[in-house]
């Protein structure tokens, strides 16, 4: 078989079987079989592995997210460092939205539990400002300035959802007094200010 994927555009037999593998949802049997493989066929199935996950299992995030700060952990050095990242530190940030909407979803039916996702999104919320540190705008990860200003937004975002509007005003302050009046960074800073007043 793998004579005749050769013949065929873009198509790599071994891919397509670790593909499979994920597809089938039994990617565990390639993972128990990292000791025997090349660190070059450990990232290439890794990277794979983070691309299809979320088309997958989109609701999955706790899951997917691991896999990408377990990439992270394992491949420092990898040309794809930077925009699993960038994507870590993006799913994080929905991962704990998804829990504040759940929280604020119990909190009138099973208060105790909504304390519980609190606390879940608390966890979360301090691992995707971890990562978001360390994005920085990269042509070659495809990760623009505006990536970068979303994801500045979403930390905004995040202390907002947590209701934490002390630190919110700070980092508005500081965003307001670091950017020129009307810069997009200065209009974020002041539609966050306004929102943390309303609150």
């Amino acid at each position: 078989p793998n004579g005749k994927y050769a013949n065929l555009a873009q198509r790599n037999f071994q891919d397509d079987v670790w593909a499979a593998y994920i597809a089938l949802g039994s990617e565990q049997a390639v993972v128990q079989e990292f000791p025997t493989m090349s660190e070059a066929d450990r990232e290439k199935f890794s990277l794979l592995r983070i691309r299809l996950r979320p088309k997958l299992w989109p609701g999955a995030m706790e899951e997917n997210l691991q896999v990408m700060e377990g990439f992270l952990q394992q491949f420092p050095a990898s040309s794809g460092f930077k925009r699993v990242q960038f994507d870590a530190a993006t799913l994080s940030f929905e991962r704990g939205k998804a829990l504040c909407k759940e929280a604020d979803s119990l909190a009138a039916s099973a208060p105790a539990a909504a304390q519980g996702r609190r606390v879940l999104a608390a966890s979360v919320f301090e691992r995707f400002r971890a990562l978001r540190d360390q994005v920085t705008g990269d042509k070659q990860a495809g990760i623009t300035e505006s990536d970068v200003r979303d994801l500045r937004e979403d930390l905004l975002h995040s202390f907002l959802l947590e209701k934490n509007y002390v630190e919110l005003a700070r980092l508005v302050n500081a965003m307001l007094a670091e950017y020129p009046v009307h810069s997009p960074e200065w209009g974020m800073a002041k539609f966050y200010e306004g929102i943390g007043l309303m609150e």
